[in-house]
C-alpha cells in the first residue's frame, strides 16, 4: 500500500487531469445543448461561444490544477532514489579496508538567550527618564577679545569695530 508512494501520487495527478478534461467537456457540450434548446435565441450564440470557451480552457485549467500534484509524485520518487543511491554509497564505504562504521555527527544544540552565559547578553542601556530635565551644557566663557582691534567684548559682535565673534 505504501510502496512506490510517487509513482502512486503521480497515476493519480494523471487520473485528475483526464478526469477534470472530460468534465470540461462535458460541461460544454452541456451548455451549448441546453442554451440552443431552452434558452432564448437571440442569445443562442453565446451560449455556443461559452461552450467552445468552456470546452478549449478546460485542459489548461485541468493541467494547472494538476501539475503541482504531479510534480510532488516526482519529488517523493526522486528522494527514494536519493536515499537508495546514498545505501549503496555507504555500503561501499563500508566494505573498503581500514573503514569502520562511526557514529553519525550530531550538530551541537543551538543556543538562545536563555542559553547563553551571561558575559554575551548586551543589556540595551536604561531608558532616559522621560520627566527628567535635559541635562546641562558646559558653561562657556562669553568673554573674548576682538582679533582685529583687541577689545574686550561679551556679545556675537564687537562693540568697537563692529566684527563678528570668530
Amino acid at each position: 500500500m505504501f510502496k512506490n508512494c510517487g509513482g502512486k501520487i503521480k497515476g493519480l495527478a494523471i487520473l485528475f487531469f483526464i478526469l477534470t478534461i472530460l468534465l470540461f467537456i462535458a460541461g460544454g457540450i452541456l451548455v451549448i445543448v441546453l442554451g440552443t434548446e431552452y434558452g432564448y435565441h437571440r442569445y443562442e450564440g453565446y451560449y455556443i461561444a461559452g461552450g467552445i470557451v468552456l470546452m478549449l480552457l478546460g485542459p489548461i485549467i485541468a493541467w494547472l490544477g494538476t501539475i503541482l500534484l504531479y510534480g510532488y509524485g516526482e519529488l517523493v520518487e526522486d528522494t527514494e532514489a536519493n536515499r537508495k543511491a546514498n545505501e549503496e554509497i555507504r555500503q561501499i564505504l563500508l566494505s573498503m579496508p581500514g573503514t569502520q562504521p562511526t557514529e553519525p555527527v550530531r550538530p551541537a544544540p543551538a543556543q538562545n538567550a536563555y542559553d547563553r552565559p551571561p558575559e554575551r547578553v548586551n543589556p540595551m542601556p536604561p531608558a532616559p527618564d522621560a520627566f527628567a530635565p535635559p541635562p546641562e551644557k558646559p558653561a562657556q566663557s562669553t568673554v573674548w577679545f576682538c582679533r582685529f582691534c583687541g577689545k574686550k567684548n561679551d556679545g556675537a559682535f564687537c562693540i568697537n569695530c563692529g566684527k563678528p565673534r570668530s
